[in-house]
């Protein structure tokens, strides 16, 4: 069941985060829980935020958030992901495409005009899949670099 988190959720996304960072692109980045905690309380407080969780037979298996901004170079609202992962045991169902239609219901109704999901972990052919099922074009990759 994918719904907006509450306070209580902060914790678990805060455990499946350290799991997302330690599996992937970002194991040599440092952890820092209170960050993390207040990253996560933000995305729960600030109108500008999303923060959805997914919840199977009572427990958390993963956490999406995305905010709202304006352009650089107008007005125009668009709808950023942030954060999504699911763990990886949980990863066959509909989980993603669920927080994708969320994210999609959340933005029109703060008149976002574009949304934008650059998924940067694990990335692979599932995502090109996921990403056109649920109506997105390849506009371009993200690139990372280690220094």
């Amino acid at each position: 069941m994918i719904r907006h988190a509450i306070a209580d959720d902060i914790e678990k996304s805060i455990e499946i985060g350290i799991e997302f960072i330690n599996s992937g692109y970002y194991s040599n980045l440092p952890i820092d829980i209170p960050m993390m905690r207040n990253h996560a309380t933000r995305a729960l407080e600030d109108p500008n935020w999303l923060y959805l969780v997914d919840e199977i037979e009572g427990s958390q298996v993963g956490f999406f958030s995305a905010r709202l901004e304006y352009t650089m170079f107008g007005k125009g609202i668009v709808a950023i992901q942030d954060l999504m992962f699911i763990r990886p045991e949980y990863r066959t169902g509909m989980s993603a495409l669920k927080f994708l239609r969320k994210f999609e219901e959340w933005a029109k109704e703060n008149d976002a005009m574009q949304l934008n999901f650059s998924p940067s972990v694990h990335v692979d052919d599932r995502f090109d899949k996921l990403a056109k099922k649920a109506g997105y074009e390849y506009i371009g990759p993200q690139y990372g670099k280690k220094i």
